[in-house]
């Protein structure tokens, strides 16, 4: 049975690093479409986490790399069955493919809050500890298909 990890990370950490993606050699985002493409994935991956259930997600919570990065990998191998292994977590004392933004974020706050689509971005984040009925598991695995056939199809064309 698959497993899958939900990388969830803050909005506005997001639409910063995606607006300085030309640092790493990506095509930057306007701080709009950052968050339209955090809200879309997001969104996705919490109806992904309501439909299957926490046996089948894990939500890898982004700070917690940098905060705890030890005890997340034990959770985390933990739900992929796998061992432990203190080399698991040497990789993460690196920052890979950085869009170096840590100078922009005060700056962040007063252009970001502006943005209706912020606004929307962090209710969803906000709502995301919220518990899951079965009537939520139900129609999130409903929404599911129904975006993916779409998205299907949309690729046929």
């Amino acid at each position: 049975m698959a497993k899958f990890i939900h990388n969830l990370r803050q909005p506005d950490d997001v639409a910063l690093s995606l607006e300085n993606f030309d640092a790493v050699g990506a095509s930057p985002k306007p701080l709009k479409e950052g968050l339209a493409i955090w809200m879309h994935h997001t969104e996705n991956a919490w109806l992904a986490e309501k439909a299957l259930g926490p046996e089948r997600v894990f939500r890898l919570r982004f700070d917690r790399i940098e905060h705890e990065p030890e005890p997340l990998m034990h959770e985390l191998l933990n739900f992929l069955d796998e061992p432990f292994s203190p080399a698991c977590v040497e990789p993460l004392s690196t920052k890979t493919n950085s869009s170096k933004v840590d100078s922009k974020r005060a700056d962040l706050a007063s252009r970001i809050s502006r943005i209706q689509h912020y606004k929307k971005a962090s209710r969803l984040f906000l709502s995301l500890d919220t518990p899951v009925s079965t009537s939520d598991q139900t129609q999130a695995y409903g929404i599911l298909e129904e975006r993916f056939e779409a998205y299907w199809q949309q690729q046929k064309r």
